[in-house]
C-alpha cells in the first residue's frame, strides 16, 4: 500500500515472477481495480463479505452484477 505506481508495478512483476517460477499460489488483496485486472489470474469480487464473482480478469469484466458494473465504471474512470 502506500507505493508510487513504478515499484507498485515492480514488485507486483517480482511477486509473478516467483510465483511462476515457484510454482506458488498467492492472494493479494487490493481495491485497485485496474492493477487486479492487470495481473490476477482469478479474481474473487467481494461485496459486505460475500463473493460476489469469481473468475478471470475477463469473466470479471463481462460480469452481468450490476454491482460489479457499477464498480469497475467507477473504478477505471
Amino acid at each position: 500500500t502506500g507505493l508510487d505506481p513504478i515499484l507498485q508495478v515492480s514488485i507486483l512483476q517480482l511477486i509473478k515472477d516467483i510465483k511462476e517460477k515457484y510454482q506458488l499460489t498467492c492472494a493479494i488483496i487490493s481495491h485497485d481495480v485496474a492493477l487486479a485486472l492487470k495481473f490476477a489470474d482469478y479474481i474473487a469480487f467481494l461485496h459486505q463479505g460475500i463473493i460476489l464473482k469469481f473468475g478471470t480478469p475477463d469473466e470479471i469484466k463481462q460480469a452481468e452484477e450490476e454491482f460489479i458494473q457499477n464498480f469497475l465504471r467507477s473504478a477505471l474512470l
